[in-house]
């Protein structure tokens, strides 16, 4: 029979009360602060009969979304070339998100006397962080790692586990469930911590993403080990502060910032505050009300600070919205090949600089590679082009030295022997 929503919610509710999942754990709907219908969280709960049957109706259901757009033989998606975050983004259907079972994909043919090459970047945001760094701070031991052809997500797990990294290696032979188990939490960590993911943050992540538990504890000190033992430079990239973006976007000194908000640097809570009252939150995560007088303490602070007449009508308003919130909070912020991103909050940053750069470099692979062959689906970094099915191994190569050269203008220059590294391009028929 039919279940409602809120039926579903209350069934939540009784289950996680029956399995003894602390409320404060789950996490809630932001304009409702209900209880969440998200299956990452519940997916580690899968055991519970109930919760495992809903879970699998939910990929199927999931799985017939993206077949009911398929009506015809040929698909010819629609692609829009620039989204926020420099990628682009695919619909009707969308090809970057199909589903990853293998029979599923198998449904996807070329057509008579051609095969498919499949073309991907190896690690390509981690190369495109080292070229960041190793460009900002003449040195990266990222960039290093590859250069020494190291596979960084296994020295990030060695250091994880107080190993050295040739005996961590030798895992992969004699204990390969701990080899992969320790592989995956470097790898939550490695792509989590340079995207700005606190530690809270960082602990789901590794979970929805990547299957890991990870305490929240663990979290803070891995992610303080990476920045500071493993890859310090990235201690440097991620100095960036909110506050001084207030400072620069209300031009007002930092000093008056500290002095009017009355917190010091390090003063979190208080920051997410101020900024969820800016976007027009009324509420916290867990849904507790913000006070009103905590709410006017917000506009009147932010008011007297303000030197920017653009920011004056908007702020003495009173209303807020997520606009407004990227522009007191946000900041510009460049790749290196001068593509621009305004009003960019602190985890946007962080990602903007060496996912858009993977994302340009991308870009300019697939303007090549489509002069040469019918592409057929683009995923970010993966290119799906179809070949004649006669030597198909030498257009293959082809495309892979495309590939290669055109990552390697993105990243001008920077960490040419990364770019150059046997790693880099990876395509198969």
């Amino acid at each position: 029979y039919p279940v409602t929503i809120q039926a579903l919610r209350i069934l939540l509710e009784n289950i996680s009360r029956e399995l003894q999942i602390p409320k404060k754990s789950i996490p809630t709907t932001e304009k409702t602060g209900e209880i969440t219908l998200a299956s990452d969280f519940w997916e580690k709960y899968k055991a519970h009969p109930f919760l495992g049957a809903w879970l699998d109706l939910q990929e199927k259901v999931k799985l017939l979304n993206f077949v009911l757009q398929i009506s015809t033989e040929q698909i010819n998606p629609k692609y829009q070339a620039l989204v926020r975050t420099g990628r682009t983004s695919c619909s009707a259907p969308n090809l970057q998100q199909m589903p990853k079972a293998a029979w599923f994909r198998k449904l996807f043919v070329p057509s008579p006397g051609h095969k498919f090459v499949i073309a991907d970047y190896a690690a390509i945001e981690l190369r495109c962080l080292a070229a960041v760094c190793k460009a900002k701070f003449g040195v990266s031991g990222l960039a290093h790692a590859f250069e020494e052809g190291i596979d960084p997500h296994s020295y990030t797990a060695s250091m994880l586990a107080d190993m050295d990294y040739e005996k961590f290696m030798a895992l992969k032979k004699t204990d390969k469930p701990l080899f992969d188990k320790w592989r995956f939490a470097a790898k939550a960590v490695n792509f989590g911590v340079p995207g700005g993911l606190g530690a809270k943050s960082l602990s789901e992540y590794a979970q929805a993403n990547y299957g890991v538990k990870m305490t929240v504890q663990e979290a803070r000190l891995w992610k303080q080990k990476l920045v500071t033992e493993i890859y310090p430079e990235l201690e440097m990239y991620l100095q960036m502060d909110i506050l001084e973006n207030i400072a620069v976007n209300l031009q007002v000194p930092m000093v008056d910032i500290v002095q009017v908000l009355e917190i010091d640097r390090n003063s979190v809570d208080i920051i997410w505050g101020i900024q969820q009252v800016v976007a027009g939150k009324k509420a916290d995560h867990k849904g507790k009300p913000y006070s009103t007088t905590f709410r006017r303490w917000v506009w009147a602070c932010l008011v007297e600070l303000n030197n920017d007449p653009t920011l004056e009508m908007a702020l003495r308003s009173r209303k807020g919205s997520e606009n407004l919130r990227r522009r007191v909070f946000g900041k510009t912020v460049l790749t290196l090949t001068g593509r621009v991103r305004g009003c960019a909050e602190f985890t946007e940053s962080c990602n903007t600089q060496f996912q858009g750069l993977a994302a340009d470099g991308a870009k300019l692979a697939l303007y090549e590679v489509c002069k040469l062959y019918p592409v057929v689906a683009f995923v970010h970094d993966e290119i799906v082009a179809e070949v004649p099915a006669d030597q198909p191994e030498l257009h293959r190569e082809v495309i892979e030295r495309t590939m290669v050269r055109e990552m390697d203008r993105v990243l001008g220059g920077y960490c040419t022997s990364i770019v150059t590294g046997k790693q880099i391009g990876r395509a198969h028929v």
